[in-house]
């Protein structure tokens, strides 16, 4: 299915459009997705010489730091949506202001 959602082809994406936890599925691998972009560099400051505290206190600051960052990537990723669809809008006379997707609804 999933090689022919990537053709775009209309079989498997009329199915996969109606599946009910379809946005879990969206937001588990995008979760998974910002923790392998962002493991190296929290990785790096977790592991660096100048920061010698215990390991309950390195934990916690790595928790609210990869909280922060999955935050700060998903404002990004909404403000980048928003930003191209804007200027989508204002250069191609876009009229449609309904949050309709697809013709399959």
């Amino acid at each position: 299915m999933a090689l022919g959602i990537a053709r775009f082809e209309d079989e498997p994406i009329l199915p996969a459009s109606r599946d009910r936890n379809s946005l879990f599925y969206g937001f588990i691998i995008w979760i998974i997705t910002c923790l392998l972009v962002s493991a190296p560099d929290l990785n790096r400051a977790l592991h660096s010489n100048t920061a010698r505290f215990p390991a309950a206190i390195k934990g916690i600051v790595f928790g609210f730091a990869l909280l922060f960052m999955i935050v700060m990537i998903a404002a990004i990723q909404i403000l980048e949506y928003a930003l191209c669809h804007w200027l989508a809008r204002l250069l191609f006379g876009g009229t449609q202001r309904s949050w309709k997707f697809s013709a399959y609804y």
